[in-house]
């Protein structure tokens, strides 16, 4: 699972909680977050002993961001609200590189929708860490995402 971009509250509130959720169902699956990690982040993983299927490498550079893309089997776009500024380029990066999208059903997801580039799922890390798992066991919206 790959997640890039800003780890302000409005995002990593709820993916620290989808990566513990995910993490629960299923002992195999790792994290990529890519950017500058805050303290109480690492401090978090740490303590609920996920640090080490949580890989931060820190900021990288723009064009250095498709060799994490070929990483990963999908993509994050864990919103809790709309930020009225319409589109993410990170979506769509992610989008363009045919792997599937799991977005929270913001404003900012949809191209996600109107593309069938991956799922959107309400608000909830229950209903993400579901939406990740079958995205990543299930080929169908892998497929979906390649078109």
């Amino acid at each position: 699972m790959l997640y890039y971009g800003t780890l302000e509250p409005h995002r990593s509130t709820l993916l620290i909680k989808v990566i513990e959720e995910v993490c629960k169902r299923d002992e195999e699956v790792k994290f990529i977050v890519v950017g500058d990690a805050p303290t109480w982040l690492k401090a978090h993983l740490n303590s609920v002993g996920l640090r080490d299927r949580v890989a931060l490498p820190g900021f990288v550079p723009h064009d250095k961001l498709p060799r994490w893309l070929e990483r990963a089997r999908v993509c994050l776009l864990p919103q809790h609200r709309s930020l009225g500024r319409g589109g993410s380029v990170k979506l769509l990066e992610y989008m363009s590189s045919g792997r599937p999208v799991v977005a929270t059903d913001v404003d900012e997801s949809y191209p996600v929708k109107e593309a069938g580039a991956g799922l959107v799922v309400p608000v909830d890390p229950g209903a993400m860490a579901e939406a990740v798992l079958k995205v990543l066991y299930d080929e169908a919206p892998r497929q979906e995402a390649r078109r």
